[in-house]
């Protein structure tokens, strides 16, 4: 079963016609940005069904430790209980309702409720129910879960009683990211935006370089590919770097196939160059942390990971960063972004902040700033959908998927 939702659902006839209607390589009607029936719908049909990132295995690393999850209305319960594994409990007791948990993390050797102190142990089984009957049946009031999995230190839930498969994401993961050791890490940095911003407005931006040129410079100055969208010279150039990097990179071992895949899960992975003298994502393009995991070197090129609807990843030799994306409604966003560094990575030693932030922070402010114009304009009575450019051709994939999604084809 999903979880319900609070407001009303959009009409079927409603959806149908929107979708009906969508033109092929073309962006959405407004009301897909701007309708609060249709932020429900995505809701219920995307992100209940799908498999959401939720954080870092080390924000829940020892027995007792939790950190909460919130999307739609829910809230869980990330916990690592006492025999190791990771819980996803919902945070809510099965007395009267109430959340057990308040704080966004922490440590607890059992939750108990705030309100009349009935007692879970944390696996979610209910050990104690004060002044309740003799008959009382403590095993039929233990708390529901969620689905959780692990890979690679990244952590995953699924609300839905039946979730999709998780092993097209544990299968990239694992061959494309394992070299980087992102278990073996720590968050260093966490920077939370409240954006005024359609959800669906921030992943098509995520799918395409159109906007690369004009609106990120100091990514452009430091990633190849990003700055050949604009110049043949580049382009050229980013063939030729990108054939060598390649042929380096599977003499180490490393994969160099691309993955994208847009079925009932929908997810994009590769590896790709710097410019030429460049090793990190750094401002000046070297190197701000040391090398994570076990990989050879520091010329590895950029790995970049996306997981639909909310997950977007990208990783040096030497850290690498989560975007994590809450719809909250049907014009506001949450972006969480995380930098991570090797575990025994000292600060002020082995790195500074602003070394490993200045290049991302910069980066997704910029992002942010253009969806957020987009998303003013795209409420204007005069918004009208427009033809997408042919190096669009992701995020009209993305677009495909979503509308797939939605209607319940996949």
């Amino acid at each position: 079963m999903i979880p319900s939702m609070t407001r009303s659902p959009a009409a079927p006839e409603f959806l149908e016609s929107l979708i009906a209607r969508r033109r092929e390589n073309w962006s959405l009607e407004q009301p897909f940005y701007t309708d609060e029936s249709v932020f429900e719908a995505d809701l219920r049909q995307i992100w209940m069904r799908s498999w959401l990132y939720a954080g870092h295995v080390s924000r829940a690393a020892q027995p007792g430790d939790y950190f909460l999850f919130k999307i739609g209305g829910e809230s869980l319960v990330i916990i690592r209980d006492q025999t190791g594994q990771l819980q996803a409990l919902f945070n809510v007791c099965t007395h009267r309702g109430s959340h057990l948990c308040e704080a966004e993390s922490g440590h607890v050797k059992k939750l108990v409720c705030p309100y009349h102190n009935w007692v879970f142990d944390t696996c979610g089984t209910l050990v104690a129910a004060r002044h309740m009957p003799v008959d009382f049946d403590r095993s039929t009031r233990n708390l529901p879960r969620a689905h959780v999995r692990e890979v690679e230190g990244l952590v995953f839930v699924c609300l839905a009683e039946e979730p999709p498969s998780f092993d097209p994401i544990r299968e990239a993961l694992g061959s494309h990211a394992a070299p980087h050791g992102l278990a073996e890490a720590r968050i260093c940095e966490t920077k939370s935006f409240d954006l005024a911003v359609n959800w669906k407005i921030l992943a098509e931006n995520f799918r395409e370089c159109y906007h690369c040129g004009p609106t990120h410079p100091e990514y452009c100055s430091v990633m190849l590919g990003a700055a050949a969208t604009d110049s043949s010279h580049l382009a050229a150039l980013d063939q030729e770097v990108y054939a060598a990097s390649n042929k380096r990179w599977a003499e180490m071992g490393l994969k160099t196939t691309v993955d994208n895949l847009f079925g009932e899960t929908a997810l994009h992975a590769s590896r790709y160059p710097f410019r030429p003298g460049f090793v990190s994502q750094s401002l000046d393009g070297q190197p701000v942390a040391p090398v994570m995991g076990r990989l050879p070197g520091r010329e590895v090129g950029a790995l970049g990971m996306l997981v639909f609807p909310g997950f977007w990843f990208e990783a040096s030799n030497d850290y690498f960063i989560t975007l994590q994306l809450t719809p909250l409604s049907a014009g506001r966003t949450r972006a969480v972004l995380s930098w991570h560094v090797h575990k025994d990575a000292v600060e002020g030693k082995d790195y500074t902040l602003e070394r490993v932030t200045a290049l991302w922070t910069r980066t997704i402010t910029q992002d942010f700033h253009v969806c957020e114009l987009n998303q003013a304009g795209v409420s204007s009575s005069r918004y009208t959908p427009g033809p997408y450019a042919p190096i669009e051709s992701e995020t009209e994939r993305f677009v495909r998927w979503y509308l797939d999604k939605l209607s319940g084809k996949i």
